[in-house]
C-alpha cells in the first residue's frame, strides 16, 4: 500500500486514497490465501500489544487512515465526521469496509462476473468518488 501511495502522490491525495484501496483489493484477490490468514485468527489484542506487536490489519488501517486524514487537510469533504469511541476515524473505517466487504463478497460469490477484479476495483472506486467530495472553491 505504501507503494501504490507514493506512485499515486504526484496525483494527489484523493488519487493516493483510491490507489491504497485498489492496492487492498489486488493483494487480497491475487494472495487470497495470505488475505484469509489477516481474518482469520482470533487474536488477543493485548498480548500482541504487550509484546510490542500490532494487529495484522493494524498497518493497513493506519495506512487508510493517513490517506483519509491527508485529504480532509486538502479540502476534500467526507461523508461522516466523527471519531468513535475506540479512537476509529468514522470514514476510514467506512473505506476498509467498502473494500474489505466487496471482495468478502467477492470471494463467496457463485457467479463470476461478480468476482472479476475489475468489478471489484469499480465498486470500490465508484463508492469513494460518490462520497469524497472534491474541496470548496
Amino acid at each position: 500500500m505504501g507503494v501504490a501511495e507514493e506512485r499515486a502522490e504526484a496525483e494527489g491525495p484523493l488519487a493516493q486514497l483510491e490507489a491504497q484501496l485498489a492496492a487492498y483489493v489486488e493483494f487480497a484477490y491475487s494472495s487470497p490465501t495470505r488475505y484469509e490468514l489477516l481474518f482469520l485468527t482470533s487474536a488477543d489484542v493485548e498480548r500482541i500489544r504487550g509484546m510490542g506487536l500490532e494487529s495484522t490489519t493494524e498497518p493497513v488501517y493506519e495506512a487508510l487512515e493517513r490517506a483519509v486524514l491527508r485529504c480532509k487537510e486538502h479540502g476534500y469533504q467526507f461523508p461522516v465526521s466523527f471519531v468513535d469511541a475506540g479512537g476509529a476515524e468514522a470514514n476510514t473505517v467506512l473505506f476498509f469496509v467498502v473494500a474489505h466487504g466487496r471482495v468478502a463478497l467477492a470471494t463467496a460469490a457463485l457467479h463470476d462476473t461478480f468476482s472479476l477484479p475489475q468489478a471489484i476495483h469499480a465498486f470500490v472506486r465508484t463508492v469513494v468518488r460518490s462520497l469524497v467530495h472534491p474541496p470548496a472553491d
